[in-house]
């Protein structure tokens, strides 16, 4: 089973949540928003999924092996970085930075 964490609950991350949650081989172990009350929210519907509001803390915290992410794109970079670092796999759909 593949432990996926999304970071970015905005349209197109509750969009990919269900998504991942239909696909037999993914579970959605942690997701993370900067807005408490959405991560909140979106972790109710999950069934108490680990919700965060600093992906670093979810990156230290949770067990997951990939991290798709879908903030803006001008925060990608940094964000996958980070992922990168914490030895996770990494999903984006768009550009990992606005330029070179």
């Amino acid at each position: 089973m593949i432990q996926a964490a999304i970071i970015g609950l905005g349209a197109i991350g509750q969009r990919l949540i269900k998504n991942f949650a239909s696909h037999p081989e993914i579970k959605v172990t942690a997701i993370c928003d900067q807005n408490e009350e959405i991560a909140y929210e979106t972790s109710k519907r999950l069934n108490g999924v680990s919700f965060f509001t600093d992906y670093l803390t979810m990156l230290e915290e949770a067990d997951i092996d990939l991290v798709y992410i879908t903030v803006p794109p001008k925060f990608h970079h940094k964000i996958a970085s980070d992922v990168i670092t914490k030895n996770k796999h990494v999903l984006c759909e768009k550009p990992l930075a606005n330029s070179g």
